[in-house]
Order: C-alpha cells, then structure tokens, then sequence
C-alpha cells in the first residue's frame, strides 16, 4: 500500500510504550504509552487474567491516575482519563487520527511471577500489570523502551547487569541512562513476555524436536546463590528435551 494513502482506520501503526525506571527506589514505574487515535474517545484497558493462570486478578489497582495530551494540540493541554470500571479508561477529547501520548505510574512491589517488582536489586515485570491496551489496536505492532536509570548500575558491574526476556532485544543508546528496546508482533504476544533486569548468570541450551528442528533456549539465574551452572546447565537441557520428546513438538 502507498504510504500516503494511509488512512487512520489502517491498524498497522505502532504502539510504543516507555518503562522509566528513575523511580525504582519507590517501587514505581511511569509509563509513557504513544498511539494514533482510530476511533472518537478511545478506550485503554489492563487485562484481569494473565497466560498461564485461570483466575482473575486486579492488576490494575496498581495504576495510579492516567492522565493524556493531544500530540501538537493548540494551546497544549493535559487531560485525566476517565476510568470506566475496574480496569478501563476512556480518552473523551481524543479524535479520530490524533496522535496521543497517554501517562500514569504503576506501584510494583509484589514479588508472585504474576506481577510487578522493582527496587534496587531488580526491575522485574509482566507487561499484563504495566501496558494498557489501545482498544481495537490490540494487533498493532509494539515497541518499548525500558529506561535504566545510573543509580540503579551505580553499585552493579555492568557486565552483569542483564536483560531476560524471550521478545527480539536491542541496547538503547540513551543519555544518562541504560536502556533496552523490545518489539512485539502485537499486544498479545507482549503480555507474554514478562521481562527482568538484574545481576544474573546464565547459559544457553539447544534442544530438537522430531522433525530435528533446532529449539534454542536461553536460562536465566537471578540474585545470590551457590549454583553448579554446568551441572544445572545438563539436567535442565535433559529435562526439557525428555518434556519435548514426549510432546513430540513444541508449541512454540
């Protein structure tokens, strides 16, 4: 499609959001979440469940008031979203195609896999408990920035200072700051990504399934411990292969 017959229906634009993580000390996040408008007063959303659990959770209870500018808006004004229920806002002076640049802070202090934790030790996330849904964009395409801040490497070797997480990385080369970018094919595959940064250790693997397909994996050990890694390394790849010849083929 020529680009200059785009029109604000299209849904391909990308989704970006901005994870800063200044604040880590207070166990706070802001988040910065940029989109181009497809309907009148579109609407944001946090799920309640999250892949791999089957019970509702209340996610959003962490997110603080939302608030959202009109991109290039005359005079410039900022606008509190309006929450809809639990864990839905709605944007009512945004337009069709107007670009809109949403933000609100998230308190992550909840160590559960489920969740959201940050400190001086470690930015450890689920994007279920950080990024709001664009209704209706949820199969656009999404970029996020995680901005590391120097405090938090000042007592760190960067070397081992470490990304996990199994969305397509890059480093960000930001001033006064340590930064990653990661891509999701859309909103779906990104909440099933969590992340974390942190002094960690660890080694990659390689299984096959039947059809002699290269599985790569990579391991992650986080924080203080006494581990044998090339022992872990062995039984981990056994287990999972053993697990993988018994699937007959991975859903991955």
């Amino acid at each position: 499609m020529d680009s200059n017959n785009t029109t604000a229906s299209d849904h391909t634009a990308t989704i970006s959001y901005s994870l800063d993580f200044a604040r880590f000390n207070e166990h706070l996040v802001d988040v910065t979440l940029n989109f181009t408008a497809t309907t009148d007063c579109p609407e944001l959303w946090l799920p309640a469940w999250i892949p791999g659990s089957y019970l509702m959770r209340e996610f959003a209870r962490n997110i603080t008031a939302v608030h959202y500018e009109i991109v290039a808006a005359e005079p410039a004004s900022a606008y509190r979203a309006q929450k809809i229920d639990k864990h839905s806002w709605q944007l009512p002076k945004a337009m069709t195609g107007q670009a809109i640049k949403v933000q609100y802070e998230v308190y992550c202090y909840d160590l559960s896999v489920r969740t959201a934790y940050v400190d001086q030790q470690r930015l450890y996330g689920n994007f279920t408990s950080l990024a709001l849904a664009v209704t209706g964009q949820e199969h656009s395409p999404v970029q996020v920035s995680l901005l590391v801040p120097a405090t938090f490497l000042a007592d760190k070797s960067e070397d081992d200072v470490k990304l996990a997480c199994g969305l397509k990385a890059s480093h960000l080369q930001l001033d006064h700051h340590h930064g990653y970018g990661l891509q999701a094919d859309d909103y779906y595959q990104l909440i099933d990504h969590p992340f974390e940064i942190a002094l960690q250790q660890s080694f990659d693997f390689i299984i096959q399934d039947d059809e002699h397909q290269t599985l790569p994996h990579s391991f992650y050990l986080s924080g203080r411990h006494n581990a044998n890694m090339g022992r872990l390394q062995h039984d981990v790849t056994q287990i999972c292969q053993t697990y993988l010849n018994w699937l007959g083929d991975a859903p991955f």
